[in-house]
């Protein structure tokens, strides 16, 4: 057995790592059924259209711009353990109004899914809280050595979740309607609670907070803006940042029309849909145990760039694709190649950044990466009906192609 499988061994029975890595690929799981059903509903309304899509993704968005600031100084000054079963509890509460919403609209004669949306919007602003907290919270059960393993674990399985939420999320959608999916995830919420509930951590103070609410404003911008100077002042993180935004500017666009790209190129309801991400998550599965493998002698800036490179490329053969057993495999190897972005940014992160900044510089990066989202989905919202999805696919992918390769090109000649 090789060293780096010894080391993943080891880190996976870290009874620690365990519990949180257990919450994590639970509630994963219950998400992506979540957002499948989502994707359901809208289907089901015969409202599917990139401007629905767009919707319903701004509204999972806006909680970063709004509670990161904040999420991101308290994660450093709160309980991280408490912060992350508090958030499971609420997020379960929260998604079974959902069911219960929508069958309000039916009752009314209403295609206005924007109850709906307020609720998705209140459920991930939970999440906003639960994902700093996570990300801060494994330096303090890991060594140091040993958190590119433990990034590599949680990364792997959490697309195991990924791929088995958004595949059965899917089927179940079609088969059975969304609202099952919704109670499923309600659950897994809750088993993710009692499961970090058994995390025992390294005893690590965290400051108290000022009472005076006024101190509080002034605590939150100016410790959000440490987040940033932080990111300003380290070449290794604005690399970073910089390849993430250019990364999730091409995602915001695609996400919002890959819904509409595939019921129109493939002919396909929800399970097609759920059959292609769940490829995807297959490949990140797949890419994360080659990681090591494939990558051993290389850096963490290098492999990003060639993943996204790779991606670029890979994206606008999928745009011009017909058959879909070809797309499922095209995204299977988007999947194998895309990991090491997934992994190393989160390494990045934890290996350059106090312990005590970690929460500020992760909501900084959320807050920045999430605005380019914003953006190129609105944008795409606003053009998606106008072409058909598949020729600004091509598009997209060609653009984003382009400027990523002269982009990198000039980032590796500088060092």
């Amino acid at each position: 057995m090789s060293n780096q499988h010894i080391k993943l061994r080891q880190v996976f029975l870290n009874g620690n790592f365990f519990s949180l890595w257990l919450g994590q690929i639970i509630s994963q799981f219950g998400e992506r059924l979540t957002q499948m059903a989502l994707i359901g509903l809208i289907y089901e309304m015969s409202l599917v259209s990139t401007k629905e899509m767009s919707k319903l993704l701004f509204f999972m968005i806006l909680p970063v711009f709004i509670f990161s600031p904040i999420a991101g100084v308290y994660v450093d000054r709160w309980d991280r353990k408490k912060t992350l079963i508090i958030s499971d509890i609420i997020r379960a509460v929260l998604v079974l109004f959902i069911p219960i919403t929508y069958k309000i609209i039916l009752a009314n004669n209403s295609t206005n899914l924007y109850p709906i949306y307020f609720i998705v919007f209140l459920v991930f602003s939970g999440s906003r809280f639960f994902i700093p907290a996570k990300s801060a919270i494994v330096p303090e059960i890991m060594d140091q050595k040993d958190l590119r393993a433990a990034n590599s674990i949680a990364s792997t399985t959490k697309m195991i979740a990924t791929v088995l939420g958004v595949l059965l999320g899917g089927y179940i959608v079609t088969l059975f309607g969304a609202m099952v999916c919704f109670y499923i995830d309600s659950i897994t919420f809750i088993i993710s609670a009692i499961s970090i509930a058994f995390l025992k951590r390294k005893h690590i103070a965290q400051p108290k907070s000022e009472e005076n609410i006024s101190n509080k404003i002034i605590l939150i911008k100016n410790q959000f803006l440490e987040g940033i100077k932080e990111i300003k002042n380290n070449n290794n993180l604005r690399f970073l940042v910089k390849m993430l935004s250019f990364l999730m500017a091409a995602a915001g666009a695609i996400f919002v029309i890959f819904p509409v790209f595939a019921n129109q190129q493939f002919h396909t309801h929800t399970n097609g849909l759920g059959t292609l991400i769940s490829m995807l998550g297959a490949g990140l599965l797949t890419g994360a145990i080659l990681l090591g493998k494939l990558f051993h002698n290389s850096t963490n800036k290098k492999m990003i760039s060639i993943s996204i490179i790779s991606i670029a490329l890979l994206f606008i053969l999928l745009a011009n694709v017909h058959n879909m057993i070809i797309a499922c495999v095209i995204m299977f190897f988007i999947g194998v190649i895309g990991i090491p972005i997934i992994v190393c940014a989160e390494t990045l992160i934890h290996e350059m950044v106090a312990d005590k900044m970690i929460g500020r510089v992760y909501s900084a990066v959320e807050i920045i990466i999430h605005a380019v989202f914003l953006i190129a989905m609105f944008l795409m919202g606003l053009l998606g009906d106008i072409a058909s999805p598949g020729f600004v696919f091509s598009i997209i992918g060609s653009v984003f192609a382009f400027i990523m390769f002269v982009f990198i090109a000039k980032e590796l000649a500088n060092g």
